[in-house]
């Protein structure tokens, strides 16, 4: 029998628990059975991306193991940055993953198709949608899952970027190296790019984009509202 297990990681786990609990609902919504993985370890990416690969695939190997011996078949993760590591940078650093991994985003978006999420509520919301750079040009691609489950959801009309999909921008990435920039490019992209459009709020499917741009948005004033999609599915789903 398949087992399935969700790799929640640290940044959705510590820096952002309201998509860690809205995830929680629409998996029992759905009646998926898993086994929470990642609560307090990270995947290793930041390590990757500041050239401490040793250090890294350490971390790789101790993770491959842990779920190895959980028998589990498939790996869903919350964070692009850890579906990354798992699909791309344990692989070059040669650790072996004899096991599958698949976004929360693909895995949201054939629950609705199989009927498996019912909704109960209208959100009543002009939104935009922002590429991450770990799900698009950097990962493999998955550009129009999160659309469709957007798209699906009763009373969100989608107003697209000038800039999207293979064209996004960043949103000023993980913050390891350069915090103050990181939220400098948010706040940018904000101004110049999402507040033209005239949307409600801005949504991602990256817990680290997430974090960027609510903090962003905070510093400015809050111009817009900023959601996970996992936060507006939740809602749509829960009725609340």
């Amino acid at each position: 029998m398949s087992r399935l297990g969700f790799f929640f990681g640290c940044t959705t786990a510590i820096l952002s628990k309201e998509i860690y609990e809205d995830t929680k609902k629409i998996l029992n919504e759905a009646g998926i059975k898993y086994e929470a993985l990642g609560f307090d370890q990270c995947c290793g990416s930041p390590l990757v991306l500041a050239g401490y690969l040793e250090e890294a695939r350490g971390y790789a190997k101790r993770i491959v193991e842990e779920i190895q011996r959980k028998k589990i078949d498939t790996v869903i993760t919350a964070c692009p940055y850890c579906y990354i590591a798992f699909s791309r940078h344990y692989k070059d650093m040669d650790v072996e993953v004899p096991f599958k991994v698949k976004r929360f985003t693909q895995l949201a978006d054939e629950l609705l198709k199989e009927g498996r999420l019912k909704f109960n509520c209208r959100l009543n919301l002009k939104v935009t949608y922002h590429d991450p750079c770990h799900l698009g040009r950097m990962g493999d691609g998955i550009y129009e899952e999160p659309r469709n489950v957007l798209k699906s959801l009763p009373g969100i009309e989608l107003r697209e970027l000038e800039l999207n999909r293979e064209e996004a921008t960043c949103c000023g990435g993980e913050r390891t190296s350069f915090p103050i920039l990181s939220i400098e490019v948010a706040k940018e992209k904000i101004e110049s790019q999402v507040k033209p459009l005239g949307v409600d709020a801005i949504v991602s499917s990256c817990s680290f984009c997430y974090v960027n741009f609510r903090e962003a948005a905070e510093l400015m004033g809050n111009p817009i509202k900023v959601y996970s999609l996992e936060q507006l599915l939740a809602r749509t789903v829960k009725g609340r």
